[in-house]
């Protein structure tokens, strides 16, 4: 495959190749989550439905400063993909409060 690069790793802020394995703000899991994957996925979606859409705004927001400092470290394609993320997590965020605005008469604050 002459002339064709492959790309195999990451860069970090200065441009150099950083693996995932040393990748120090990117975690492959939570930390402070004792649970599996599984666990946090059926934790989260048995959230009332407005602290759901209160978790996805937040979410939105950080994905979306994640995106702002890739984009002044010029990393564009990264930047592109992390707004598309963001804008739709808030597209999310707004659906999951409307069923909370739909549930909301019939649910029981004991």
């Amino acid at each position: 495959m002459r002339g064709r690069l492959r790309w195999h790793g990451h860069l970090n802020a200065e441009g150099n190749n950083m693996s995932e394995s040393n990748c120090k703000q990117h975690k492959p899991e939570v930390e402070k989550y004792n649970g599996s994957p599984e666990e946090l996925v059926k934790d989260l979606g048995d959230l009332r439905y407005d602290a759901l859409s209160k978790f996805l705004k937040e979410l939105s927001q950080k994905i979306k400063a994640d995106g702002e400092k890739d984009a002044h470290r010029e990393r564009t394609k990264l930047a592109h993909a992390l707004k598309n993320s963001s804008e739709k997590l808030m597209e999310s965020a707004s659906y999951i409060n409307e069923a909370w605005e739909i549930s909301k008469p019939y649910m029981n604050d004991n």
